[in-house]
Parts: C-alpha cells; structure tokens; sequence
C-alpha cells in the first residue's frame, strides 16, 4: 500500500520484473494480477514478516532459491508509533525497530554482496522527513529513520567505485 504501491506501479510501467512483499500474501496477490496483466512482467509474491529477523534472511535464501537475480532492492516496509513515549507499548515499538532498522540492514548487507559480484545494482532505502528532526509523539519511530538516512549515506559512501547505488528516500 502507499509508497509501496506506487513504486510497484512505477517500476512495472517501466518493465522490471518484481518481488513483492508482506505479512499477508492476499493484497500482494491482487496488485500482482494486476501488474502483470497491464504491464506484461513477472511478479514473485512473498510472505514474510519482515519485523522477524529470521523471516528477512529467509527471504533473502527464498528468492535465490526461485533463481531470482535482484537488481534493485527497495527497503520501504516500515511502520510508526504515535504517542507519548512514556504511554506506547514497548512491544510494539521493539517490533518496529526490527522493520524500520534490522530489516534495513539485514536486507542490504545479503542483497549487496550479489550487486558487487555483479558490479552493478541500486539499493532504495525508505527513510521519512522525519530523519532529519526529532519529532514529538514520534519518538521511535524518527530515531529508526534517522538511523536509516545515516546508515545509507555511510553504506553508499563504502560502495563508491562498486558499480552499486545506495539512494535513500525522505
């Protein structure tokens, strides 16, 4: 949904083959019919909760497994947390570091490795307005999206003169 989405749609419109991803494939198998009938590409629908460190390496394994080549990789799953830190839930916000930041990592540090072999690949890291200010009653979730602006400008600083982009979205 959302950013997401829109990007399945852009990328299909310009004829890249897609994985999609999330927690439930029902909606993913959808815009998949959809894409691939207006676009005439392959889609690969995925299940994984990405907030599971374990479920993100899995997919990594699962999509070399189908013999799927990744060219670029888009790291938009993410979620955010409104309230008074002092009156969230811990759980949840725990759970949305592992998307907003473990997935973050997780996904690039497998995905890259095949990009520089290959000498060529781009990376998309979704990060918010939010990266550049602590924002009141988003607490959490600014400090991911900091982290994730900060990890991508260094990991694309790293990947110079690799062939591989690192480009972060805000």
């Amino acid at each position: 949904s959302g950013i997401g989405y829109e990007m399945a749609q852009q990328l299909a419109a310009k004829h890249y083959n897609l994985v999609l991803v999330a927690r439930e494939s029902d909606k993913l198998n959808a815009v998949k019919a959809t894409l691939e009938q207006q676009h005439g590409i392959r889609v690969l629908v995925v299940a994984k909760d990405l907030s599971d460190t374990e479920q993100a390496m899995a997919l990594y394994d699962e999509i070399k497994k189908e013999g799927v080549e990744i060219s670029m990789l888009v790291n938009n799953a993410g979620v955010g947390i409104y309230g008074d830190f002092i009156n969230t839930d811990l759980e949840a916000e725990l759970r949305m570091i592992e998307l907003n930041v473990s997935a973050v990592v997780v996904l690039s540090k497998l995905f890259v490795q095949d990009m520089v072999v290959r000498k060529r690949g781009r990376i998309l890291n979704v990060a918010s307005l939010l990266s550049f200010l602590p924002f009141p009653y988003y607490s959490v979730y600014s400090a991911t999206k900091a982290f994730v602006l900060a990890f991508s400008e260094t990991f694309a600083a790293e990947l110079e003169g690799t062939g591989v982009q690192v480009l972060t979205l805000c």
